[in-house]
C-alpha cells in the first residue's frame, strides 16, 4: 500500500506504535511508526479530509470539506457513523472524551456532538469574521 496522492492536512498520534494521517486526497490513513508502513487506509469522505482528533478505545473522527464527520475503528478502517449538521467545510475538531467531541467549521458554527446517539446536542453560532 502506497501513501497519500495529495497534500496532507493533519496528523494525531495513535499511542507510541501508530499514528494517523488525513489528506486532501479524501483518505486517512494508519501508519505503525516502527516500519513506517501503511496499515490501513480509511475511505468514504467525498473531499479532502481537513482534521482528524482521537477518541479513545481505538477511535478516531474525521471533518472534510464534505461537511461531513465520520468515526472510525482504526484496527480495521471500519466507519462507524458519519454526523452531519455543518453547512460548510468541517475544518477543525477535538474529542472531548470518548462519547463527546466538539467540531468547527467555515460556517462560524461550533457543534458539541453527543457520539453514542450520533447527534449534535449543542450549536454555537453568532462567530463571526474581523
Amino acid at each position: 500500500m502506497s501513501g497519500h496522492k495529495d497534500c496532507i492536512t493533519t496528523i494525531v498520534a495513535l499511542g507510541e506504535d501508530a499514528f494517523a494521517s488525513s489528506s486532501d486526497d479524501c483518505t486517512i490513513r494508519i501508519w505503525d511508526t516502527a516500519s513506517g508502513k501503511c496499515r490501513v487506509e480509511l475511505t468514504g469522505h467525498q473531499d479532502a479530509v481537513c482534521c482528524i482528533a482521537v477518541l479513545g478505545s481505538g477511535c478516531i473522527i474525521s471533518g472534510s470539506k464534505d461537511k461531513a464527520l465520520k468515526t472510525w475503528e482504526t484496527l480495521n478502517g471500519q466507519c462507524l457513523a458519519t454526523l452531519t449538521g455543518h453547512k460548510r467545510t468541517v475544518s477543525c475538531l477535538a474529542g472531548l472524551t470518548e462519547n463527546c467531541c466538539v467540531s468547527g467549521a467555515m460556517d462560524r458554527s461550533l457543534r458539541i456532538w453527543d457520539l453514542a446517539k450520533g447527534a449534535c446536542t449543542t450549536t454555537l453560532e453568532g462567530h463571526r469574521d474581523i
